[in-house]
Formats: structure tokens, C-alpha cells, sequence
């Protein structure tokens, strides 16, 4: 398990070098899902790099693995019971799935997010952000 998450580690190294070269912000995506996908299911930084793939994806406008990343991070962190991040995530999946005008993921996406609100783990305040977010 050590030298998985070595290896993780490192790929995360390379791909935040690549993060100051906008030609390179697919490349710096792809190895953060592959540093995630190395990750065990309970390691939070595996959401964090999907995350941060799923945003660089989209810069370089490779909005399906934007959404992919997205709805992988939502998933992920819904596994872990973290109901905030996973509504997030699935907020984010939601806005790129309505960019890709894939109307069916979107309304499911922004639907799971609305579920989860509704979680007595997410604060007043928490619960408006992600309102707010999906009534973009």
C-alpha cells in the first residue's frame, strides 16, 4: 500500500508542475485521476485530485472529462460520507453536463446535490452556498 501511495504522491508532483502551462492542463488532469485512482477509497485527496482534474479538464475544454472527474470526486466523497464536498462535486458535474447540454445528467446531478442538502451533517450556511450554486 506504501509504494501505491509513493506512486500517487509522485504523479501528483508532476502534475502540479504542469499547472503554471495552460497548454498543459490536460496532461496535469490526467495524472491527477491517475494519482487518485491509486488512492484508497477512504483517502481524501484522492477528491481533492479529482477535483483539481476535473476543473483543469475543463480549462483545456475537454468538458466529458471535466464531467467524469466531477461525478468520480462526487462519488467519492459521498462514499466517505462527506456530504458537503459530495454536493459540491455534483454541483459541479451538474454545470458542466448543462455546458455539454446533456440535460439528463444535469438534472440528476443537480438533484443528487439537492438530496444531500437536505443532510442534518451540512450547516445553515453550507446549505445556502450549494442552493445558490445550483440555482446557477
Amino acid at each position: 500500500a506504501s509504494r501505491t501511495v509513493d506512486e500517487a504522491d509522485e504523479l501528483e508532483r508532476r502534475a502540479w508542475a504542469l499547472h503554471s502551462r495552460p497548454d498543459q492542463f490536460a496532461a496535469a488532469a490526467r495524472l491527477h485521476v491517475r494519482a487518485a485512482r491509486l488512492r484508497s477509497a477512504g483517502d481524501r485527496s484522492a477528491v481533492e485530485s479529482l477535483t483539481l482534474a476535473s476543473r483543469l479538464f475543463w480549462y483545456a475544454g475537454q468538458r466529458d472529462q471535466a464531467l467524469g472527474a466531477a461525478a468520480e470526486a462526487a462519488e467519492r466523497a459521498l462514499a466517505m460520507g462527506d456530504v458537503v464536498t459530495a454536493a459540491h462535486r455534483f454541483v459541479d458535474a451538474a454545470i458542466v453536463a448543462a455546458d455539454l447540454r446533456d440535460l439528463r445528467t444535469a438534472r440528476s446531478a443537480a438533484e443528487r446535490a439537492r438530496l444531500l442538502i437536505a443532510s442534518p451533517h451540512i450547516s445553515d450556511e453550507e446549505r445556502a452556498g450549494i442552493q445558490a450554486r445550483i440555482r446557477e
